[in-house]
């Protein structure tokens, strides 16, 4: 089972309306919810396995930590969004 640790502070209504304005679309509510829940965090575990496609055996990756809504975070999606501007599609918000 997933648990998340170093958790910020709840996500309110306001920031995840701020969040779908400056992305210009709606959350996925599943979304929406982990950030009222946990707004960023570590996840424990924190490596996952995946069968992949391209090399046809299954592989592990890992995930440190996701982004929070704090706006003046070094991890938060408002700063991550910039830091990635340009470098991914517009129909992609980094989360992790």
């Amino acid at each position: 089972m997933l648990k998340i640790v170093d958790q910020g502070p709840k996500a309110d209504d306001f920031s995840l309306t701020t969040l779908e304005k400056k992305i210009r679309a709606q959350l996925p509510s599943e979304y929406r919810r982990f950030l009222k829940e946990n707004n960023g965090g570590k996840p424990i575990p924190d490596t996952f396995k995946f069968y992949n496609t391209i090399s046809e055996r299954e592989d592990e990756s890992d995930v440190h930590l996701f982004f929070s809504l704090e706006k003046n975070e070094y991890d938060s999606i408002f700063n991550m969004l910039e830091v990635f501007e340009n470098r991914i599609p517009q129909s992609f918000l980094p989360i992790a």
